[in-house]
């Protein structure tokens, strides 16, 4: 008969809780195939244990629910309001109901319009601007390129794929912030958006989010995100030649709002490039196969523009 391995003994220490407080472990017997963790997790179900009743996972230090909200995505129809609530020591609390919520610096709102973020990160950007031209009396093409990709853009592209903006309205408010900053230019003044751009070499940001729609789906499809996270792109059954052979199937949609969600909005331009492109062996041998096959599109300089749907035949 196999002997009981003699239990091991943790020394008394304090954990910082969520919300603020701690909790003290006490001391915690475990044994040698069991993780510190494992008996901690065993201390915390047990609501007899002695710090438990003393209030080391009480209402004064486990005060999570009052952190807790909750928000309901919907469209234009009204919904019933149901109430949501957490079982604590003290009985159920009752969660707020929330519009809007930040989750990894995203403005979440219960239309999914992102229009709250959108202003959010206009106005950082335009504030940043204001910093570059208290500062630089004089600003020459190579160091404006520079501050302008640190500080400005670096705002309006993060996590892009999520929030792009899809109204006539929107596009021409975030662009309005690169049409102000490349006026910083001295050479840049007076002249009209586009020759700006061409001057300094800067694609529009419409470019910008399409390139990067293009770069996040060929990272999903070869399996550099994990697959557990990322969106699901479905690859068409299709045997026909035209386009690449990792064409993505488009399904029918019903409301705009799943039109230009991420994995419905990429279809048409991903299959739309040869497999040339799509088949390169890095993130940065598609880059650069991308910018050269599309070097010639008006969008490039041109946000009003869309994209051609057969690019350049001469990139190679």
């Amino acid at each position: 008969m196999a002997e009981t391995p003699p239990a091991s003994t943790l020394r008394r220490g304090s954990i910082t809780l969520p919300s603020g407080g701690t909790f003290e472990t006490g001391a915690l017997t475990r044994t040698p195939n069991e993780s510190p963790v494992g008996a901690l997790q065993q201390q915390v179900r047990n609501p007899d244990h002695d710090d438990y009743r003393a209030g080391g996972l009480g209402e004064s230090t486990w005060s999570v629910p009052h952190k807790c909200k909750y928000l309901t995505i919907h469209g234009k129809k009204a919904i019933t309001d149901t109430a949501y609530g957490l079982m604590t020591i003290a009985g159920r609390q009752e969660l707020e109901r929330v519009s809007k919520i930040k989750d990894l610096g995203i403005l979440i709102d219960e239309k999914l319009n992102f229009s709250d973020h959108l202003n959010e990160k206009v106005n950082k950007a335009y504030m940043m601007i204001g910093i570059i031209k208290r500062n630089f009396k004089y600003l020459e093409e190579d160091a404006f390129i520079n501050l302008y990709k640190a500080m400005v853009r670096s705002h309006l592209e993060y996590a892009v794929s999520v929030w792009s903006p899809r109204y006539k309205k929107d596009i021409e408010i975030v662009e309005k912030i690169q049409r102000r900053a490349t006026k910083l230019v001295r050479e840049c003044k007076g002249k009209p958006y586009k020759d700006r751009l061409r001057y300094l070499n800067l694609p529009t940001l419409k470019y910008r989010r399409l390139r990067g729609d293009m770069l996040e789906t060929y990272k999903i499809l070869n399996d550099i995100y994990d697959n557990e996270a990322a969106p699901v792109l479905e690859l068409s059954d299709t045997r026909m030649t035209r386009g690449n052979d990792k064409k993505l199937n488009k399904v029918m949609c019903k409301t705009d709002l799943r039109r230009h969600f991420f994995t419905q909005r990429v279809v048409d331009v991903w299959n739309s490039l040869p497999s040339e492109i799509i088949n390169s062996a890095s993130v940065n041998i598609f880059k650069n196969k991308l910018d050269k096959f599309w070097q010639t599109q008006e969008i490039f300089f041109d946000y009003k523009a869309d994209i051609a749907g057969t690019g350049s035949r001469n990139w190679i």
